[in-house]
């Protein structure tokens, strides 16, 4: 029983540690790469493989029922988190999409100038 709630925790921070290291990393690629929402759509996914094998472990009886308790808060709380972020960018304006409009425009406005 100690060895597998090792193992969790050991999964768990791991979870935890791409969730706050990946964004960084994702920064320094090119946007041709990984852009921000596939990088938190595959967050979310951690998160719930994670929380799947806590529920399996839980079924088992693998775990005390205190820690599963602690562990599923934290991995509901990441949870939580990536979905705001998600939500926020699905929400944010597409700049690339305004900067092509203002182009088009300013070129137009060129045009008609002559």
């Amino acid at each position: 029983m100690a060895a597998a709630s090792v193992l969790l925790a050991l999964t768990l921070l791991l979870v935890v540690a791409a969730f706050l290291v990946l964004p960084l990393l994702q920064q320094s690629q090119s946007a041709d790469e990984v852009t921000q929402t596939e990088l938190l759509t595959e967050q979310r996914e951690l998160v719930l493989r994670a929380l799947a094998e806590l529920e399996l472990d839980n079924a088992e009886q693998k775990l005390d029922p205190a820690d599963h308790a602690h562990q599923r808060a934290l991995l509901l709380q990441a949870g939580a988190a990536l979905l705001q972020q998600l939500d926020a960018l699905a929400a944010a304006p597409d700049v690339t999409a305004q900067l092509e409009q203002e182009v088009a425009r300013l070129r137009s406005a060129g045009r008609d100038a002559h």
